[in-house]
């Protein structure tokens, strides 16, 4: 009756570990799961939001008016009246105003800045996805070396298993056997690599995630191949990337900083108002309005030339960006395109080939048609061949995803 409590016992605290590390498990059931989830929890990326939100209240901060000046003065000496403590009592209230045309100037400047920090935010949002997919990506590439290993590593078993019994019968060498079991313990030391890297993947996910030391499950594989379009869309592609749109709200900037340069010389307003409070006499009001008389000074002068070298730095800094994205996407296009025919000549023949012969120097080295060599280089042949292809499949699908997220059209919030 004791055995069977402490059996019972036993059961409940496995049940209750088994749902604990359930509960710290966190499964992806495909890799837009996995991407939604990080931009919403990825800090970096709640940062970059916060300033750009931060950066829309700029129109309203630089186009404000200044502060109105209130004052109070008091004049002359203590009045004899019991009524009044000083003869006179003067209040002012004066205002500020630019030039017409200055605020616009300066909220403009405003827009432009909330514009940049949107594609900033915009940029980070993207780079954070293509880093998702490229390790997610990764993490496929490694779960497929890792099968394809195991399985190379049964048909090394075989053909140990078959060597040995040719040794024992006196047909064959001991040195195939132990050759054959050298490329096996390669593969345990790759298992183990493969083992380890995947960890690491694992770990640079929960990095990304903003998650606790919790266990990833990412059930997805790779996504469907797509096809693209001819490289005359390369043009329109330039024009609509994040980082051609960035460039041009930065001279859109240089220009607004031109402008409001330029704007010290035009003279300012301000009205003021006047109130005397008089112990001996009625009271009196007045006004006055005043105007700034602008001052051709080497500052204002030296301003200008600064704003407009900095704006033409903007430009020429565009053009070479352009020419530096027209060319990064006419490499993308290029790798994307010549990857697609590797892996269609791994699918049609290579593959099919390598499997078949291995198969006939399998089935020939088993009634002495073959010798141990010819079999074991077709199995590091088919091997070889199910490396590279695992490769270049995770490279089309990696330098596609950055194809997409890298120069993904950006779009502004009014549009």
């Amino acid at each position: 009756m004791n055995t069977k409590r402490k059996w019972l016992a036993s059961l409940f605290v496995l049940i209750g570990l088994s749902q604990s590390m359930l509960a710290s498990e966190i499964v992806f059931q495909s890799t837009h799961e996995l991407v939604e989830y990080s931009l919403r929890h990825n800090a970096q990326l709640q940062s970059k939001h916060a300033l750009w939100k931060a950066a829309m209240e700029q129109p309203n901060t630089l186009g404000s008016l200044p502060d109105p000046m209130v004052g109070v003065r008091l004049n002359g000496s203590p009045s004899k009246t019991e009524a009044h403590s000083f003869d006179q009592k003067r209040y002012v209230a004066s205002q500020s105003f630019p030039f017409f045309g200055e605020r616009s100037h300066l909220q403009q400047l405003g827009k432009d800045k909330s514009a940049s920090a949107y594609l900033t935010y915009l940029q980070e949002k993207n780079q954070l996805t293509l880093s998702m997919l490229r390790t997610a990506y990764a993490y496929y590439l490694n779960e497929e070396l890792i099968s394809i290993t195991r399985k190379n590593k049964e048909v090394l078993d075989h053909l140990i298993n078959i060597a040995d019994v040719k040794y024992q019968a006196g047909l064959g060498l001991q040195a195939n056997v132990l050759k054959a079991k050298v490329a096996k313990d390669k593969f345990d030391e790759e298992l183990l690599s493969l083992l380890h890297q995947k960890t690491v993947i694992l770990n640079s996910l929960t990095q990304l995630l903003n998650l606790p030391t919790a266990s990833i499950a990412l059930r997805d594989t790779y996504p469907t191949k797509q096809v693209l379009t001819s490289k005359n869309a390369i043009d329109n592609w330039v024009s609509d990337t994040l980082t051609v749109k960035q460039a041009e709200a930065l001279l859109t900037i240089s220009h607004g900083k031109l402008t409001v340069e330029k704007d010290r010389y035009l003279p300012n307003f301000t009205a003021q108002m006047e109130y005397w409070d008089n112990a001996a006499m009625d009271n009196q009001f007045g006004g006055q309005i005043m105007m700034t008389v602008p001052w051709f000074n080497t500052k204002n002068s030296a301003s200008i030339d600064e704003a407009k070298y900095q704006k033409k730095a903007r430009g020429a800094s565009l053009k070479d960006i352009k020419s530096k994205v027209r060319a990064r996407l006419t490499s993308l296009v290029s790798e994307i395109q010549t990857t697609d025919k590797i892996l269609q000549l791994y699918d049609e023949s290579l593959l099919k080939n390598a499997e078949l012969a291995l198969s006939n120097f399998q089935k020939a080295f088993e009634v002495d048609k073959a010798s141990f060599i010819d079999y074991f280089e077709a199995e590091q042949t088919v091997f070889q061949l199910e490396k590279r292809y695992a490769i270049q499949k995770k490279r089309y699908f990696t330098t596609l995803a950055t194809l997409k997220w890298q120069f993904e059209k950006g779009a502004l919030p009014d549009e």
